[in-house]
């Protein structure tokens, strides 16, 4: 952890106290130190979410940042091909030890040598793929990014527990405004703090009934003009 070579933005966001204490990389280890967001999804995403991720990877690479992924089915492994589509750079997290990723390795060793995927892993080399390892992983994806953004969460599982996590932490979240009609939890995080976010990956209105935290606050703190009878 002490190394010039460990990630400043993972370090920064995860203290140095829940900081991983190494990290196995194969690739190229200057990519942990450049500008970069993580993008981040269900695995049974929607046709929108897809079209969102491809266009939040897209606007990355034209801004020169790294787009981090962690390689799950659906959101994670699109993350991952659009961004290599479009000539971009991408770290993939792993659930597992970096020795146990051989056929990943093998997939991706051209782009791995070209310096445009770094496999990254903070178990053990051997360790093989779990529920467990995949949970402790996700603090990870979030660590090494500067925004993170959400194409799609229901209201449990992976994505769920880590966009409460980091909005605990305090990080700064974009997520997808549900379309109508979308059986999705992603509105609902807009009440604990996350940014609201369209299709494109840009900036939008707050979804009509959702109130964030802010305007919680204040109906909560705000006396009444009358004073009390």
């Amino acid at each position: 952890m002490n190394s010039p070579d460990y990630s400043k933005i993972l370090k920064n966001n995860m203290k140095v106290s829940l900081s991983p204490p190494l990290l196995y990389i194969k690739g190229d280890k200057q990519m942990l130190q450049e500008r970069s967001i993580a993008v981040v999804g269900s695995r049974d995403a929607s046709e929108i979410s897809f079209n969102f991720t491809d266009n939040v990877c897209l606007n990355a690479t034209k801004e020169f940042r790294v787009v981090v992924s962690g390689f799950a089915k659906g959101v994670d492994q699109r993350a991952l091909e659009s961004t290599l589509k479009v000539k971009g750079r991408s770290i993939i997290v792993l659930p597992q030890g970096i020795m146990t990723f051989g056929t990943g390795i093998k997939k991706y060793y051209p782009q791995i040598v070209e310096g445009d995927v770094l496999v990254v892993s903070t178990f053990f080399p051997k360790a093989p793929w779990s529920v467990g390892l995949a949970m402790a992983r996700n603090p990870v994806i979030y660590g090494l990014a500067e925004n993170i953004f959400v194409a799609q969460s229901s209201n449990k599982g992976g994505t769920w527990e880590g966009v409460h996590d980091g909005l605990k932490r305090g990080r700064k979240i974009f997520v997808r405004v549900s379309q109508p009609g979308e059986n999705i939890a992603n509105n609902e995080f807009f009440t604990k703090g996350a940014i609201p976010v369209d299709v494109n990956g840009n900036i939008t209105k707050m979804p009509e009934g959702v109130i964030p935290p802010s305007k919680q606050n204040l109906t909560l703190e705000t006396p009444s003009l009358f004073g009390e009878e």
